[in-house]
């Protein structure tokens, strides 16, 4: 804002009176170098000055996004024509060398902006002459150059100096490139919003632009600082390139927005600042939104503690971010749209842009710290997502004709504790390296289901001794591959890793100290595949306080290797292993110290179990557990010290009764070598069925077991499979409820299996039974929320449910359910979807979202998980089944359905 006199327009009009001749005027303009003098009368043009530019009708430029606000259209005056400055000499020429050249005894008089005479003795006065910017010159030329216009006080001056001059019937600039020159000293000079309009710089708006700050003055082009704007700054329907280099935007006046760019071609912008921008009335306070076709380039520029976002780029080229900080921002730091999903086809982006991020920071922001939707391949490399609000980055790169891949080295991803560290969704290949993402309520989400894109991840930790996450370290869902190799996920609340894959996973790492809440069937590590192998490779999974150390799960030909590794000290198994038709193997594996078993192999189908030089030590129950359709071999084992028998081994129709039609399987046993010493029950204790067969092949070694060295028992348990009538079941009370202003509902559970409350738009919740009150659902719209979404997180429905006792109290459903499903929308485009929770505890008081997690099989997560006294819970995490994403919780309270 003008608050200085400095910052006045700044025109010099020296009148020249002779003390012995008749009065003559003579006008000087301070651009930091001299002019001509100009009488007068008339002076024709150089040559090749004149002629008339060509007024192109400005081309079609994106849409800027609706909160933008549309440019103020400068006044293209008369005074602004007189404003055109004549050619200036080759040599700077400084303002005392102009006084002193004035004839003895010429007036001078310094004119400020509203026309008044500063007195010449005055500071202001002298900071009038002395300032002269900006000036615009074609590209090729050097300030001061004959084609250059003269110098100007402030950017609207000059504007509707050049809207004046394109208006004109003989446009002197314009019709080529040009650059816009701005002294180091410039500060704020503008009392009005800086508006370069497509529509009014006919001349100027088909060709490249380019702001540049931080001039030294004079005829170079010597760069020494960075140029100050304190309002906002807009360039509109922009056909041109638009270049804004050494530049500082801290804007003051209340637009609600700090710099907003929508043109056709490129967008540059280098060592730019748009920072401490306010909320406007509207509630609008982003710091640049940058709208194009062509490409987006950013370099060391920072865009921090704006009252809304702080950097939006929409465009269908290519966006790449060298050096650049969008950090504590009140919403998201940086919203990066090169793919416009959905805008032309369903289905498809309408750009095939990349998005390259380099060596910058996304922290502290009150939403997203950093939001990419790429037409094509995202690249990070050494960035940070730290400490925001919700998520650190959310990576989405997919449409139904695949887009890019994923690609994410040396970068962290740490302290959002209210989302996820890093989430990438995703139909091509995820490659990860060097990456850390701990301390968030879900390390890393990654998901390739949306096509056949592998997932590989190198030298990572999602979660070390110490620094794990809330929840889930690393959950990972593949449709092809995953290959983790020197990684680690431990101590984090639930899984350390969750890892589904429609082909091979392999796994080198570390899993130690997860499981912390009492939910028996989360391991440090789960893997699963759909007929694809499973391969563990010298990995360790100890400690897991009250699950497994691993559990590995594969279906048709499939095979599971364990190769080497510990897995010592868990809460229920040490090794959980389940194939069908391609067997399971064990060499060099440690299972000892477990509190139920140290390893439980199951081969259902037709595949072999083999186990060699491996020990399954002082285990609660069995040292080692087989249940198999194939031959099982016994090599070099040791079972010393477990709670029952060392080693316990049965076909698949021996491990429990079967019917009298079931078939009965036998199988083979080999032990080859081994000890079986000192078990509370037998050292060996097998039922291979009654055709079953036990060989030694070389002898074993035993002693010392409860129940002696083995039994050989070769009978076969029946059981009665009668059909018997079942008991009628309940079914549910089933109620339509307005979107507002229902009746609350009281359960009735002697005569209903629970309450579904259901909404016009088809959202629908069931409170299941147990549960004595009343519950309410409403559905919420996107206005009445209680907190605002960052930019690129898309409201797609919302509800509010109470659950009260019969006093009106708030109350959880703790020993039932409430399970919520969302329709998603008919006119909802989008690839994926979460669900936002309101938590009134969050900001000491004033609330927050927090994002519920993905499904895990057998996973249940405490909503708080730092706050023992917080008993919310949700039971099953959010999962997509057709139109529908469901999650089941226990409590009641403001739900959100979004995209991603």
């Amino acid at each position: 804002m003008q608050r200085k006199l400095n910052r006045f327009m700044l025109l010099l009009v020296i009148v020249a009176v002779a003390m012995t001749s008749a009065v003559r005027t003579t006008t000087v303009y301070a651009d930091d170098g001299g002019t001509e003098p100009v009488t007068e009368e008339s002076t024709p043009a150089p040559a090749g000055e004149e002629g008339t530019a060509a007024e192109a009708e400005p081309a079609s430029a994106p849409e800027v996004p609706e909160q933008a606000p549309e440019a103020t259209e400068p006044a293209a005056t008369e005074a602004a024509e007189a404003v055109a400055i004549e050619p200036t000499p080759e040599e700077p020429v400084t303002v005392p060398e102009i006084l002193e050249q004035l004839p003895e005894g010429t007036e001078l008089a310094a004119v400020n902006q509203a026309g008044e005479v500063e007195p010449l003795a005055t500071a202001e006065a002298a900071e009038i002459i002395a300032t002269g910017d900006p000036i615009w010159c074609p590209e090729s030329a050097i300030p001061g150059d004959a084609a250059c216009t003269g110098s100007f006080g402030d950017f609207a001056t000059l504007i509707a100096a050049l809207a004046a001059d394109a208006a004109s019937a003989t446009p002197i600039y314009g019709g080529q490139n040009g650059v816009i020159w701005v002294e180091d000293t410039y500060d704020g000079n503008d009392n009005t919003q800086i508006s370069f309009d497509g529509t009014i710089l006919t001349n100027l708006n088909n060709y490249n632009l380019t702001i540049q700050g931080g001039w030294s003055g004079g005829n170079n082009t010597t760069i020494t600082g960075t140029s100050d704007a304190d309002v906002f700054m807009t360039f509109n329907f922009w056909t041109g390139d638009v270049t804004i280099n050494d530049f500082d935007i801290a804007a003051t006046d209340a637009a609600g927005f700090g710099l907003v760019i929508s043109n056709i071609g490129n967008i540059t912008l280098d060592n730019v600042s748009v920072v401490d921008t306010p909320s406007d009335a509207s509630g609008f306070g982003d710091g640049a939104i940058l709208n194009n076709t062509g490409n987006v380039n950013i370099a060391n520029s920072e865009f921090d503690r704006n009252a809304g976002n702080g950097l939006i780029v929409v465009t269908t080229g290519s966006v790449g971010l060298n050096t650049v900080s969008a950090s504590n921002n009140t919403l998201t730091g940086a919203f990066l749209n090169s793919c416009a999903y959905g805008s032309i086809t369903t289905g498809l982006c309408a750009g095939t842009g990349t998005v390259n991020l380099f060596s910058s920071a996304f922290n502290d922001n009150g939403f997203d710290g950093l939001e990419v939707d790429a037409g094509g391949n995202i690249a990070i490399l050494n960035t940070l997502a730290s400490n925001n609000g919700l998520h650190g980055a959310q990576l989405m790169s997919a449409d139904e004709d695949g887009t890019g891949d994923v690609t994410v080295l040396g970068s962290d991803f740490i302290g959002n504790s209210n989302g996820t560290g890093l989430k990438i969704f995703t139909g091509e290949n995820i490659e990860i390296i060097d990456v850390y993402a701990h301390s968030n309520n879900t390390g890393a989400l990654l998901d390739t289901t949306y096509g056949t894109g592998t997932i590989y991840i190198e030298d990572s930790g999602f979660g070390s001794v110490g620094s794990g996450n809330a929840w889930t370290g690393l959950h990972a869902e593949s449709g092809s591959t995953i290959t983790l190799y020197a990684m680690e996920a431990s101590d984090n609340g639930t899984n350390g890793a969750y890892l589904e894959a429609q082909g091979d996973i392999i796994v080198g790492g570390t899993f130690n100290g997860n499981v912390k809440f009492n939910y028996p069937e989360d391991p440090g590590l789960y893997a699963w595949s759909n007929g694809g192998n499973i391969t563990l490779n010298g990995s360790a999974a100890n400690g897991n306080v009250y699950g497994a150390g691993a559990v590995l799960n594969t279906h048709g030909n499939g095979v599971i290797n364990v190769n080497g590794g510990q897995f010592n000290g868990n809460g229920t198994f040490g090794v959980q292993a389940q194939g069908e038709n391609g067997g399971i193997r064990l060499d060099g594996v440690t299972a000892s110290s477990n509190g139920v078993k140290g390893a439980y192999l199951s081969s259902y189908g037709s595949g072999n179990v083999f186990v060699g030089n491996s020990a399954f030590n002082l285990n609660g129950v069995n040292g080692l557990r087989i249940t198999a359709g194939g031959r099982v071999d016994l090599i070099n084992v040791t079972a010393d010290g477990n709670g029952g028998s060392g080693v316990e081994d049965y076909s698949t129709s021996t491990a429990h009764a079967i019917c009298l039609n079931d078939p009965v399987v036998n199988i083979a046993v080999n032990v080859n070598g081994g000890t079986f010493t000192n078990n509370g029950g037998y050292g060996l204790m097998l039922k291979p069925g009654p055709q079953g067969t036990l060989v030694f092949l070389n002898p074993a070694t035993f002693g010392g077991n409860g129940l002696g060295d083995y039994l050989l028992d070769l009978s076969q348990q029946y059981k009665d499979c009668t059909e018997k009538p079942e008991e009628p079941s309940k079914e549910p009370n089933v109620v339509e409820v307005p979107s507002t202003g229902g009746t609350p509902v009281e359960q009735d559970c002697d005569r209903f299996s629970g309450t579904i409350l259901k909404l016009p738009n088809g959202t629908w919740v069931k409170v299941g039974c147990p549960f004595e009150g009343f519950s309410n659902l409403e559905e919420i719209l996107e206005e009445d929320l209680p907190g605002p979404f960052g930019a690129g997180t898309d409201f797609a429905a919302g509800i509010a449910l109470s659950l009260t006792d019969g006093e009106g109290n708030v109350t959880l459903n703790e020993d039932g359910t409430i399970t919520i499903n969302f329709v998603i929308p008919k006119d909802s485009r989008a690839r994926s979807y979460s669900i936002l929770f309101w938590d009134l505890t969050l900001n000491d008081g004033k609330g927050g979202w927090v994002e519920l997690p993905v499904y895990e099989a057998g996973t249940s997560f405490p909503l708080n998980p730092d706050n023992p006294d917080d008993g919310r819970t949700i039971l099953s995490g959010v999962q997509q089944k057709e139109n529908l994403v469901t999650v089941t919780v226990d409590f009641s309270g403001v739900f959100v359905l979004v995209s991603p």
